[in-house]
């Protein structure tokens, strides 16, 4: 809408303008160039400037009350962006993915950010009003690399810039490796079935502009997470970017990263159910903190109070455990005020191993299994080409996985309890791997609130590890 209330409609080749009473008499549309194609919506300036990105060209048409003027004259431009190719899944078009977000406001630098289309994506800023003496209409760019080791052939997004201030956040969208089941699908479907049937996307970053040097810089870039296709938000008060997406062991997630630092700090688990899946919409947080979450499924309510779900640093409940500094001990945690019937108890440790002629291994003996509820374990490979995981209680077992931006894992669910061996191997180019072991279990709570545990910690090595329970996280050492 612009700012003396008329509707704004997008079309794949152009824009209108009309009142609110649908009058057509009072329509002004502009039609892009041969070719040009629009996916995205529009944003709109307090002096009625509209900005709308086709695939190819980022446009800024001026409403003037009565007409969509396009003339320089009137403060309109225009100005190609790189772009390149369809990708195979997820995005639309060859463009940008992004609706463009305005940036800075008052007598600062007044920007219009994108992410352009190129193969490994770049956040575009352009001016939005005059072009200051030396520069260009693009005011100026960075690649994307959510700090993956090695560059996959796509970072894209379907989602627009997330801004608050001169700060902005984008995410990664495709998958580095896409099935071939999934080519020339509805992209619906694609979504659905990413992360707990293929593999899913991973990969944000937090881009700083800087007024003085007009230029932007990486303040911090994460390959570990994963957003799907639910567009992500920024949480003033809770100062984080919120994302959604599919992350083993705990299935599908909202995720809260920090804006300074990019710590998670937030953590809402849906588990394997595809209600967890956003599916392209929007998260919407209410004045109370409950979280409207328009799912794949429909759209649900969390009263974060009342539910049994797991909710990372916001759960309830404190817990302590004895003795905390005793290798080969079993240790006893005990905990009070935990909601639900139920509360997930999550072990993790981590194991720098040598490679040795390309190959690695790493050998894990009386492993105790414990019985319990929807008991999973995990193991992730940093630095491997691809790695495998053997169990024994009578015969040897092995599920395999090849890296992925330089991260092999390898996930079970459903654990029956016993005493295992395991044996992780596989190949690697490099000198070290470092092994993430991560156990989960869910514990019984009484009526109460009170749970107790006990976790034999016999195999884990001399170091440390890290227990959470319902979202509050402590470091042991051995």
């Amino acid at each position: 809408m612009t700012y003396d209330s008329y509707l704004i409609i997008t079309f794949s080749n152009g824009v209108s303008v009309i009142n609110r009473d649908l009058n057509t008499t009072s329509t002004s549309f502009y039609k892009l160039g041969s070719g040009e194609y629009v996916s995205n919506s529009v944003a709109v300036d307090e002096n009625n400037g509209i900005y709308l990105a086709s695939d190819s060209v980022m446009h800024k048409l001026v409403w003037n009350g009565k007409n969509l003027s396009y003339n320089e004259t009137d403060s309109a431009w225009s100005s190609p962006y790189t772009n390149s190719e369809q990708p195979l899944m997820i995005k639309v078009g060859n463009g940008t993915g992004s609706t463009p977000a305005l940036m800075g406001f008052g007598g600062e630098d007044k920007l219009v950010v994108i992410t352009d289309g190129a193969k490994q994506m770049n956040l575009v800023a352009f001016w939005r009003d005059e072009i200051p003496e030396g520069s260009k209409r693009i005011a100026g760019q960075i690649p994307v690399t959510c700090n993956f080791t090695t560059l996959p052939e796509w970072i894209q997004t379907e989602q627009s810039v997330v801004v608050s201030g001169y700060g902005a956040f984008v995410v990664n969208n495709i998958p580095e490796n896409v099935s071939s089941d999934l080519l020339g699908q509805n992209k619906i479907l694609q979504v659905s079935l990413m992360g707990p049937a293929y593999d899913t996307a991973y990969g944000a970053e937090r881009f700083q502009w800087n007024t003085s040097t007009n230029e932007w810089s990486s303040v911090w870039a994460r390959s570990d997470v994963s957003s799907t296709s639910m567009v992500p938000i920024y949480s003033q008060s809770g100062n984080m970017a919120l994302i959604n997406g599919y992350r083993l062991p705990d299935g599908w997630e909202v995720l809260g990263l920090d804006w300074d630092t990019g710590e998670t700090i937030h953590q809402t688990i849906f588990g394997d159910a595809n209600f967890g899946n956003g599916a392209y919409a929007l998260l919407e947080y209410l004045e109370n903190n409950d979280l409207i979450f328009n799912s794949f499924a429909g759209p649900i309510r969390i009263d974060y109070n009342n539910s049994n779900l797991s909710f990372g640093a916001d759960g309830s409940g404190s817990w302590a455990l004895t003795p905390e500094n005793s290798a080969g001990d079993v240790i006893e945690i005990k905990g009070t005020g935990f909601v639900g019937d139920t509360a997930k108890v999550q072990v993790s440790f981590e194991k720098d191993v040598t490679v040795q002629d390309g190959e690695y291994e790493y050998m894990l003996e009386n492993i105790i299994i414990p019985s319990g509820f929807d008991n999973s374990f995990t193991v992730q490979a940093t630095g491997a080409d691809e790695l495998n995981v053997r169990a024994k209680i009578i015969l040897w077992l092995t599920k395999s996985a090849k890296a992925q931006n330089g991260i092999a894992t390898v996930s079970q669910t459903g654990v029956p309890p016993g005493t295992y061996n395991i044996r992780i191997d596989g190949k690697a180019s490099g000198s070290t791997v470092k092994l993430k072991i991560t156990a989960v279990q869910e514990v019984e709570v009484d009526s109460e609130g009170n749970l107790n545990y006990e976790y034999n910690t016999k195999s884990i090595p001399a170091g440390s590890f890290k227990v959470i329970i319902g979202g509050v996280e402590k470091q042991i050492e051995l």
